[in-house]
């Protein structure tokens, strides 16, 4: 019976970082990834999940991290949303991969119509032409 009382109770991780925390725990996760070491003559690198290991935290969520920073560096500039929680670059990503999947579709279509109206010439209905 306490058993399932512990597990009921075990909740999701409620705080959520900061984007100048999450900038500088990819900033380590990668360089230390990047970096090689020598070990008994034997130059070794570090895989993405023990770099992780070593920053202390795990390697999806850093990665997570690691694309919506680098997608959101292309919409804003990353450094008047320091103080912001990372949810607020999860929303800026989403709104803008939405935004962008209407207006390319919507463009392709009009574009479209409008280089056939352009290239081709009037063309008479079958009831048009003389006989």
């Amino acid at each position: 019976m306490d058993n399932e009382i512990q597990i009921q109770t075990k909740v999701k991780r409620i705080k959520e970082r900061y984007v100048h925390e999450a900038m500088f725990l990819v900033e380590q996760w990668r360089s230390l990834y990047q970096q090689t070491y020598i070990e008994n003559g034997r130059q070794l690198k570090l895989t993405l999940d023990k770099a992780a290991e070593i920053v202390g935290v795990p390697r999806k969520t850093l990665e997570d991290y690691y694309y919506q920073l680098k997608k959101a560096e292309t919409l804003i500039d990353l450094q008047n949303f320091k103080n912001c929680k990372i949810g607020v670059i999860r929303r800026i990503v989403k709104e803008s991969k939405k935004q962008q999947e209407t207006t390319t579709h919507l463009i392709d279509t009009n574009d479209f119509f409008l280089q056939e109206n352009e290239t081709n010439n009037y063309r008479k209905n079958s009831f048009e032409y003389d006989d």
